[in-house]
This record gives C-alpha cells, structure tokens and sequence, in this order.
C-alpha cells in the first residue's frame, strides 16, 4: 500500500460533519497503489479509473481493544478525476428514503440519491449478519466431539471470518483431512438446526442494502460462508430480491474459499448478467475481507460493529464505526452542490 497522507484529528463517533470538508487527497502514483489502476470499461471505448480513495481522520490503535471502542473513523471519497462527471445510478423512490423532506403542503417530496460506487460486494458474517450464537454452539460441540477445547465467547474472532477449513487448522492444531472431517461434522450440525437459527440482521443493514437496491447500485454477497447457507439468510431476512448475485464458498470450503476469487467470482457473475463492475466496493469486517479486497484489486470498506480487532482495518481504504457512516459512503444526495465527480 502506498504510504499515507497527514491526517486531520479524528472526529467523534456520531459527529454529524460533512464528509466532504478538508479532505487532503493521497498522492496518485499507480505504480505503488494496486488499488488506484483502472478497470476498463468494454462497452464505453475508453477507460474509467476506479475510485481514487481519500483518508479523513484515522482508527484509534494500540492495546487489546476490540472493534467498537474507538472514537475516530476514517471515511472515503473518490476522486474527481477518477469518476465520470455524471454517475449513472440515481434514485427518486416512491417509497421516500431517509433525508426526505415534506413540501409546503405537508406531503413528502423524496430526495434524489446517488452512488459513487458502480457495485456494492457485502461479507455476510460480521457485516450484514450476527450469527455468533449459533457458530459458537456449533463449535463447542463439534471440538468437544474431536477431543479439542472449544473457544470462549472471547474468542470467537478467531473463528469468524476466515473459512471453517482454515481455522479447524491454524486454531486447534488439526491437520488437513481432520480438518475436512470436523467441516463435515460442523456443517451436518448446522443444517439440522437451521441455517438462519439465532442469526440476526446489524441495525440498520437491511435498510441500506434495499435503499441501494432502489438507487439501482448493483449489489452481491461476497461471503467466506458456504453459498447454500448465504442464499438462506438472504432468503431469511427477505434480502435476496435487493441482490443481484448471492455467491458464497463452495460446499467444500476447498474449491472455491479464499476470500480474493469470491470477490472475483462475484464480479465475474455481476458482469455477466450485465451490470457494470468498473467501480465496485466491498463492505467487510475482516481483515481477511481487506487483504482478499487488495488481491483483487477491489477498495475495502471495513465496518467496526463485527469481531474484529482494531488492526484489522489496516489497509482498508475506509472504517466505519456504524450504519450511518457507512452509509454516508455508499448513497449521496443528488444536489447541484454535490462534489464535482461525485
């Protein structure tokens, strides 16, 4: 990663400051930021930069302090000269979205949004869904079926995230076909529970990802968790008619898992059926999401209310400390005083 800019002192969590004030843009040289080259896109003739990602405020760092307790966040822009002058995806819903505002009559007049990002990639666990009740219960009885301790509720960030197969490995020592087999045990456990049981929606994601959908911002799941078991939370937390694409790991958790080719493989599905991946973020809480989002050459927005550790986020283009600054990211109003490329 390219080294970064002097920072502005970190505002508190829940400062209501414009986004878009005194930002001091990171020096543009491609040759050291894999993450600033260019997408080309094929149906246009000529090539759209991605996002050119700014640094306003830093994380908190240091100590033993999990995500969640800090008092700063770093918040993202895209360049001007890295956007087209006039992004494509607009909305004025018939449902008004947060920021609405009522005209002198009484009724509501609903206030035009827009993306700065072609496609929204989300991580599932830790990011759109809590389902560490159910994982930790699935993992005490599985370890315990093994003869190996299972983890406290303390230590569960090291079970969520990365895929079962690795972590089977690299937590408790097994070797690659002890692993494959406590895979099979724990996923034979979770289906007779249910995939959705205990698992629970963030505050406030499912509303960001339908008001994307309405913005007409392609959106996919870009998950670390079996495919079979993101379709049914999708499914279960009504989800899936807002996503263009639900792509998961394969059921073996070997053929397709490592974090870079399911950001790749979601890519590859959404320009297939169409939509346009030349600007494409993904939102994650690991820093499995930040380091498979950099193979793939893809910008990394990570969020603090999952379990992670404050240093994960390094070498994230932006973290968020909840809902509403992510959203500040992902939907802008659509005013003649915008930022220019925004």
């Amino acid at each position: 990663m390219s080294s970064r800019p002097p920072v502005k002192a970190p505002r508190a969590i829940g400062e209501e400051a414009n986004l878009v004030e005194n930002v001091e843009p990171r020096a543009r040289d491609r040759s050291r930021h894999p993450l600033s080259h260019p997408r080309g896109r094929r149906d246009e003739g000529h090539r759209v930069g991605r996002p050119q990602l700014f640094l306003h405020g830093h994380a908190a760092s240091g100590g033993e302090t999990r995500s969640g307790g800090c008092a700063a966040a770093l918040t993202v822009l895209p360049s001007p000269n890295a956007l087209p002058a006039a992004p494509p995806h607009r909305h004025s819903p018939a449902t008004p979205p947060r920021g609405s505002q009522a005209d002198a009559a009484g009724s509501v007049e609903p206030m035009p949004v827009r993306s700065p990002w072609s496609c929204v990639l989300w991580d599932v666990d830790g990011t759109l869904v809590d389902a560490s009740e159910g994982i930790l219960r699935r993992l005490t009885i599985t370890l315990e079926h093994f003869g190996r301790t299972p983890p406290t509720r303390g230590e569960l960030s090291r079970w969520i995230g990365p895929p079962m197969f690795e972590s089977f490995q690299v937590n408790v020592g097994m070797t690659p076909d002890e692993a494959t087999e406590a895979v099979a045990f724990y996923r034979t456990l979770n289906k007779s529970e249910g995939y959705t049981g205990s698992a629970r929606l963030y505050p406030g994601v499912g509303e960001l990802v339908h008001d994307l959908h309405a913005a007409g911002v392609p959106q996919s799941t870009a998950s670390s968790k079996p495919e079979v078991q993101v379709v049914a939370l999708m499914d279960h937390f009504g989800l899936a008619p807002d996503l263009e694409a639900m792509v998961g790991a394969s059921p073996d958790e070997r053929t397709l898992s490592a974090k870079s080719d399911i950001v790749r493989e979601a890519l590859r599905r959404l320009e297939t059926r169409g939509y346009d991946v030349s600007r494409p973020v993904l939102i994650g809480d690991r820093h499995h999401d930040v380091e498979g989002g950099a193979d793939a050459e893809v910008p990394v927005i990570f969020v603090r209310w999952g379990f992670s550790w404050p240093h994960e986020a390094d070498g994230a283009q932006a973290a968020v400390d909840d809902i509403d600054q992510l959203r500040a990211l992902l939907l802008l109003p659509d005013t003649a005083d915008a930022p220019v490329g925004i």
